[in-house]
């Protein structure tokens, strides 16, 4: 039985299987996909609670246009730190 390491050596140089890939770190989509959570669901309280509750309108407002301030930092944030990451 020929094994996976056998295979690997007949296909490429001992310079090629020694080079290593780069990770790629993932929290910027992690914090893109939260920062939208956010978004989503302090919108929907607030359009929930609208008629319900006009006192808290103002209240409730605000928490929806700070949703959408952390959704707008939050979705520049993969995009600047892919586009700047180094090697």
């Amino acid at each position: 039985m020929v094994s996976n390491k056998d295979t690997m050596k007949s296909l490429f140089t001992s310079e090629e299987i020694d080079k290593t890939v780069p990770v790629v770190p993932r929290w910027p989509l992690i914090v893109q996909a939260l920062s939208a959570v956010a978004m989503l669901t302090f919108s929907a309280f607030y359009h929930l609670f609208l008629c319900k509750c006009c006192d808290l309108y103002e209240t409730f407002l605000k928490v929806d246009l700070a949703g959408i301030c952390i959704m707008i930092a939050g979705s520049a944030t993969a995009p600047l730190f892919y586009t700047l990451m180094c090697d």
